[in-house]
């Protein structure tokens, strides 16, 4: 499994890793006629500490499984360079997120099927969600199931919400409860306590050696370039260069007979259609890069969910802060974990790293309670741009937070006492890291110019598609895990469907 391993004959589909590449690679090595490679940036990366839930939702430090680099200053938000994390590791961020499942709003998928996106409503996408909550070896897969860890704090919560008279939500991730509530979040941790990513799940060791005469997996490589012929005067893609992460001059040609498919996320793809050509003229011309279709919509519109964390202190023993503060209590749930496979180590809460005020006061007997403000429904759209022609060089990210006075004054409302708003956002608020739309789908002479049509092929381009985050033609007010992994779903349901038309015609 390392680079490169492709026999550049058999190739047949070629697309990148990550969690929508992965489930299309499981899905469409089904069959055996088709030949699939999976291009990945860097390894497998597998440790103890990958596989539970507390330690690997706090890994986004580690270089080893992840990109990191900084924003563009946001302009309402005093400049703070926001801080930009991308999975890098087999399985992408899957590996490193916080493992939180929850499929969305159902209004919000027929939003997009309002807007002309046909075969995209909550309906339309329902089986995809269902065909992914079972894991490949029949364990339950994430959304059946709550988090085996329970803090106190949590409890104090849901009772202040029934005395509020707040809604409380019984099953999340049904479409028939109410939007407005509080509910238990579902997490994609299997039964033996473990982080359970798109890696385990769809492509286990067992299974890519069983299906090894027609999956391929090439680690510590990226494609650079998509490469075109021209064909009844539109561009077509044939297939991909892909290079050594560790040395540019080690690269291969990879010929695609049937389609190249891109699941590079919303932050890689765009830098990649751009790198190869596809993207706004000016963009392209600036860099000195062949024009093949001048493309407004790539990169052109990009959303994220912005955070403020709130916290309140609680008893030391009702919060994760035990595990940094008191090492018996660490040792303690390293033992049940190790064990029994309970305690602490199974919480799937984000929040390990703890901030440099807990530091300086080591002596207080407090643990944190958090609550997560988020601007789930971002209006001001965000950008990413080349800074070079080199895929190495993460591309320019700007969120524009905060963009439109809207979202600045809901924000306000959230925050108790007289703050300043930029003072704190830039002292406190992050990215959560669940970039979308960049590549969107929708007509290419929309208001918001569109990439890809409603098969995810990408506009006025033969045998070229696009199937991650990056084409959801707006942000969902949800952890966007899911509807990734259903995206995936969906575009393998197409090829085989597409398939088997081919061969009854035949």
């Amino acid at each position: 499994m390392c680079f490169p391993t492709v026999r550049l004959e058999d190739v047949r589909k070629s697309c990148g890793g990550g969690r929508a590449g992965y489930i299309l690679a499981n899905r469409l090595s089904e069959t055996k006629d088709c030949t699939v490679l999976v291009v990945e940036r860097d390894q497998p990366s597998l440790t103890w500490a990958s596989q539970v839930p507390l330690l690997s939702a706090a890994s986004q430090g580690d270089e080893s499984r992840n990109l990191k680099f900084a924003s563009a200053p946001q302009k309402h938000a005093e400049n703070k360079e926001m801080e930009v994390i991308v999975g890098s590791a087999m399985g992408g961020s899957s590996r490193i997120d916080g493992m939180i499942y929850t499929r969305g709003i159902s209004g919000q998928f027929n939003e997009w099927h309002a807007q002309g996106r046909k075969g995209w409503s909550y309906d339309d996408l329902h089986s995809c969600f269902l065909k992914s909550e079972r894991a490949l070896d029949e364990r339950e897969w994430c959304n059946r199931s709550h988090s085996k860890v329970h803090f106190p704090s949590a409890d104090s919560a849901i009772r202040a919400a029934k005395k509020l008279d707040f809604p409380l939500i019984s099953e999340l991730n049904s479409p028939n409860e109410p939007f407005i509530g509080m509910a238990k979040l579902h997490y994609n941790i299997d039964n033996n306590g473990h982080r359970y990513d798109v890696f385990a799940a769809f492509l286990p060791a067992d299974l890519v050696e069983s299906r090894k005469k027609n999956l391929h997996i090439c680690t510590r490589a990226s494609v650079n370039r998509i490469n075109f012929s021209l064909a009844d005067s539109q561009p077509m893609a044939t297939g991909v260069r892909i290079e050594a992460t560790s040395d540019r001059t080690y690269s291969l040609e990879v010929i695609a007979d049937r389609e190249v498919i891109i699941c590079s996320g919303a932050i890689g793809t765009p830098q990649v259609l751009m790198l190869s050509g596809l993207g706004p003229k000016e963009q392209l011309s600036a860099m000195k890069i062949e024009v093949i279709k001048d493309f407004s919509g790539v990169g052109t519109i990009m959303q994220d969910h912005l955070a403020i964390p709130l916290s309140f202190h609680v008893p030391l023993n009702h919060s994760i802060i035990a595990l940094k503060k008191q090492p018996l209590v660490a040792l303690r749930e390293f033992l049940k974990y190790l064990i029994a496979e309970k305690g602490m180590l199974l919480s799937p809460v984000h929040e390990l790293s703890v901030r440099a005020d807990h530091a300086e006061e080591e002596s207080s007997p407090h643990g944190d309670f958090g609550l997560w403000v988020i601007v789930m429904r971002p209006k001001a759209p965000g950008t990413i741009r080349l800074k070079s022609t080199d895929l190495r060089d993460p591309p320019a990210c700007n969120f524009n937070l905060l963009g439109e006075e809207a979202e600045q004054i809901e924000l306000r409302l959230t925050l108790l006492g007289s703050v300043d708003l930029n003072t704190f956002i830039d002292a406190w608020g992050q990215s959560i890291y669940h970039y979308t739309a960049s590549c969107r789908m929708a007509l290419e002479d929309d208001t918001i110019p569109g990439v890809v049509d409603d098969e995810l092929k990408v506009h006025g381009v033969n045998r070229l598609r696009i199937a991650d985050a990056s084409i959801f033609p707006s942000i969902l007010a949800t952890h966007l895990q899911v509807t990734a992994i259903a995206v995936a779903e969906k575009y393998a349901d197409m090829i085989k469907a597409d398939c088997q038309e081919s061969t009854t015609i035949n």
